[in-house]
């Protein structure tokens, strides 16, 4: 793995960044101006008070012949949002980086390397689509 201050280049800022979504009713809303549901801030998280968010990579996804819906397969009832990896580095505040972590499960997994206060976490919120929403139970 790549030391913790570097940014992975070969992650292009217009290749997509894939959050999982679960369907708890804090991740995600119904925004009224869109008429359509969107990730809360609470999805973009750090795990454990860490600096560290769990993504996968979505174009070495599709191009190694998965789909949206692999990208949540471990947990089906979630949903997935998408955000640009430019946007990540260039328009939260503060700057994130981007790594490659592949996992077992997930050959395509990265993080999002940063500090994530309340700011950066809603700006990547409303900057994120939902792109499959969870199943509301």
């Amino acid at each position: 793995m790549a030391e913790e201050n570097e940014d992975d280049v070969t992650i292009e800022d217009l290749d997509g960044i894939l959050r999982r979504v679960p369907n708890w009713p804090d991740m995600f809303k119904l925004d009224k101006n869109m008429n359509a549901y969107r990730p809360t801030s609470a999805c973009f998280t750090d795990k454990d008070g860490g600096k560290k968010l769990s993504v996968t990579l979505e174009r070495p996804l599709l191009d190694g012949g998965g789909t949206h819906k692999d990208a949540i397969a471990i947990e089906p009832k979630f949903g997935l949002a998408r955000i640009e990896a430019g946007f990540v580095r260039h328009n939260v505040v503060p700057a994130q980086k981007i790594q490659r972590e592949p996992t077992g499960t997930d050959l395509y997994h990265a993080l999002i390397i940063g500090e994530k206060d309340k700011r950066a976490r809603k700006a990547m919120a409303k900057a994120a689509q939902l792109i499959i929403t969870p199943e509301i139970t």
